[in-house]
């Protein structure tokens, strides 16, 4: 039998802790559509009121979306109207 001296040491334990922490002063701000801001109209610590822009978005990818819609709305027009007139002559 062996016999081993005692000596102190610091004793490290260590423990992972996954969490939520919230501030009394934070907020959650979301865009209400995706897109790269181009302007931004408000600077760290102004005062800022509900309802105000904070930021404008680049429109752009909105735009080009809006003309595809209103093609694709164009020929389903044009495509219902032509089934409409064709229908009424039987």
């Amino acid at each position: 039998m062996e016999i081993t001296p005692l000596v102190a040491h610091t004793f490290n334990n260590y423990i992972d802790v996954q969490g939520k922490v919230d501030a009394d002063e934070n907020i959650a701000v979301n865009a209400e559509m995706a897109g790269t801001v181009s302007k931004i109209n408000v600077k760290v610590g102004d005062e800022v009121s509900p309802g105000q822009v904070l930021a404008e978005l680049d429109a752009k990818a909105m735009q080009q979306g809006m003309a595809e819609l209103q093609s694709g709305l164009d020929l389903a027009t044009t495509m219902y109207e032509k089934q409409k007139i064709s229908g009424s002559k039987k």
